[in-house]
């Protein structure tokens, strides 16, 4: 397929940042968990998307002096959607002395004050390439995949479905109301020029406008950030820092198969005109999951956490992999004779069979990698009793005041919070965690402080029978 879809999980959020030039996270736009706070606090780009009914959790702005602000407008798209009635008297009070008209308005300065030259919506990121945008969309809306520009918004705000693509139009759900293909593209860029002037001018209401349009869905979206990211970074390589939801409609869902055979056919036909770019590009997604629940928001906390955790990271010296590139380069020039005595000179008597053996067959990596991972073990025993008393702690330390995982009970840090000065903290070493490995980091850790409760919880009969059954527990898992 023209567009390779594939999984950046080897990756580590360290490496990833050597990528953040072409590509950025695309998250829900409600800034609901700390995962979106601290890829921010990292300088990960990160585009917020307005294209949603303003009930799915956005958008949300919480604790604006003292009050919580959020919207009850559930069945309007995000931008056009009005503070809840009970706010109308004070919905001009902000931080800022600043007059918002919508609560999507406040989110977004909050992002931009928050995390600035990082956040921006998708409305104001697509303007800025907006030739290359409207090329794009225009060619995607006269071909057969013109009902992927799936929702219409009405002048009044309200989301509709689209029910059937036709030669000529698309139909969407209410009333009949039909776009002609001609109209898709100018009208999906007159909702971004709407949502612009709204983040420019604090006053605008898009309701004012009496204006309607069309949304794409995240199939084009997709395209529109390939093509982007592909010219402006010169490179046949995007990436995307993604979500649960995210990677699982793109690579693991039954029917994404489908998914992403539509993507790139859509991409072919965006090659048609606009030939420079790749003939074939590879999307690779950057998995997330698990990464919120290895952050600490309490930074004392996260300081007591981290010390135990560094107690229990290998060194360098004796790291396997770091210990057995080094093998390999220093026997390079040696004689056979000479790196086998090298070589067993770094480990104990009971592998030296092994590597005289794998050497003489000329597997060199093979006997590096024995005599390394020999030294890791050996470092292992020899700091058994000190690794020990570390992970006990840990354990200790990974449950709260209230005996609950500590991990999973975060507030969140939401731009305003951030505002404030408020950041997230992440876990010792798991910056060098492959991404596909932050979920069982996460298990890992909730498994040690489970052990650590049941011990506790023995000499109490009732916690006990409890853990035993399957029944309650006060750390919230079954």
């Amino acid at each position: 397929m023209p567009i390779e879809f594939v999984s950046g999980g080897d990756l580590t959020l360290r490496d990833s940042l050597e990528y953040v030039d072409c590509g950025s996270r695309s998250p829900h736009p409600g800034w609901e968990n700390n995962m979106t706070t601290f890829l921010a606090q990292l300088g990960v780009p990160t585009i917020l998307f307005w294209e949603i009914r303003a009930g799915s959790s956005g958008y949300r702005v919480t604790h604006l002096n003292g009050m919580r602000w959020w919207s009850h407008d559930d069945q309007a798209c995000g931008p056009w959607a009005q503070f809840a009635p009970e706010l109308i008297d004070t919905e001009m009070v902000s931080q800022f002395s600043i007059r918002y008209a919508t609560p999507y308005q406040v989110h977004m300065a909050l992002a931009r004050i928050a995390f600035p030259g990082v956040v921006q919506s998708s409305a104001e990121f697509y303007l800025d390439h907006r030739d290359l945008v409207e090329v794009v969309l225009s060619v995607i809306a006269e071909s057969n995949y013109a009902g992927s520009f799936a929702k219409l918004v009405k002048s009044n705000g309200r989301i509709i479905s689209a029910r059937e693509a036709l030669s000529s139009h698309v139909r969407f759900d209410a009333d009949g109301r039909t776009v002609l293909k001609g109209d898709l593209a100018t009208g999906y860029l007159r909702l971004l020029e709407i949502v612009r002037q709204a983040e420019l001018d604090p006053s605008f209401n898009p309701l004012d406008t009496q204006e309607w349009g069309v949304l794409p869905d995240a199939r084009i979206m997709s395209v529109l950030d390939a093509a982007i990211f592909a010219l402006t970074a010169d490179t046949d390589a995007v990436y995307a820092w993604s979500g649960v939801a995210m990677f699982q409609y793109i690579l693991r869902a039954p029917d994404s198969e489908r998914w992403r055979e539509v993507t790139s056919a859509m991409y072919d036909i965006v090659r048609t005109v606009l030939p420079e770019l790749p003939q074939t590009l590879r999307f690779v997604l950057i998995p997330t999951k698990g990464l919120e629940n290895l952050l600490v928001v309490d930074g004392r906390v996260a300081a007591r956490l981290n010390q135990h955790l560094t107690q229990l990271q290998v060194p360098p010296q004796y790291d396997k992999r770091r210990v057995r590139e080094e093998l390999i380069l220093a026997t390079q020039e040696m004689e056979p004779a000479v790196a086998i005595e090298f070589l067993c000179g770094q480990a104990h008597a009971k592998v030296h069979l092994r590597i005289q053996q794998e050497y003489d067959k000329g597997n060199v990596i093979a006997a590096c990698g024995i005599t390394a991972t020999a030294i890791h073990q050996s470092w292992l025993q020899d700091s058994r009793t000190d690794r020990d008393a570390a992970k006990e702690a840990l354990a200790g330390a990974l449950l709260d005041e209230e005996d609950r995982f500590r991990l999973h009970h975060q507030p969140v840090v939401t731009p305003w919070h951030a505002c404030q000065g408020q950041r997230v903290h992440l876990l010792a070493g798991m910056m060098d965690v492959p991404t596909r490995k932050l979920e069982a980091e996460r298990i890992r850790f909730q498994q040690m402080a489970k052990k650590r409760l049941q011990k506790r919880s023995r000499p109490r009969q009732g916690h006990a029978l409890a853990w035993a059954e399957g029944g309650f527990s006060r750390m919230g898992w079954p």
